[in-house]
């Protein structure tokens, strides 16, 4: 693998309708070694449209459009998340539904198809994924304390 990285959603204090958090860590792999080279951690007001899924989404499209941003080609990506939902969508295992987050999944869909990296998607259990988890409710929990 050339990078590994891993996303994470959050939506709350209500779900739907909250202040949607999303956390990202991109590494470089070096061998046995990785560094982190990108972390994220941003919030969305809260709409009624909000939703946990599409923090999520969300989450995952801030890395891939990253990858596009910095020019990244032809290099082997691995996607950790704890959505089975989201993972199992862009593995084309699952089928996308009709919920509220289908436009946001249709967009994740969408920079799939046009990223010259070989990307492997692959689901973690949320202890796995204890950064991207935090970084996903750092800015959210400061927005919510300040309402």
């Amino acid at each position: 693998m050339d990078y590994i990285c891993y996303f994470d959603g959050s939506c709350g204090p209500i779900n739907p309708g909250g202040v949607i958090g999303i956390g990202t860590v991109i590494y470089k792999v070096y061998g046995h070694y990785k560094e982190i080279i990108r972390e994220k951690s941003g919030y969305i007001e809260a709409d009624i449209f909000n939703s946990n899924n599409m923090a999520e989404y969300m989450a995952l499209i801030d890395i891939l459009e990253w990858f596009d941003y910095k020019e990244i080609k032809d290099k082997n990506i691995k996607i950790y998340g704890d959505s089975k939902m989201v993972i199992n969508q862009m593995k084309g295992r699952w089928r996308i539904g009709e919920g509220m987050y289908n436009q946001v999944a249709q967009e994740a869909q969408d920079l799939l198809l046009i990223t010259d990296n070989k990307l492997h998607f692959k689901w973690v259990p949320r202890e796995q994924n204890t950064e991207a988890d935090k970084l996903s409710k750092h800015k959210l929990n400061k927005e919510l304390c300040q309402v």
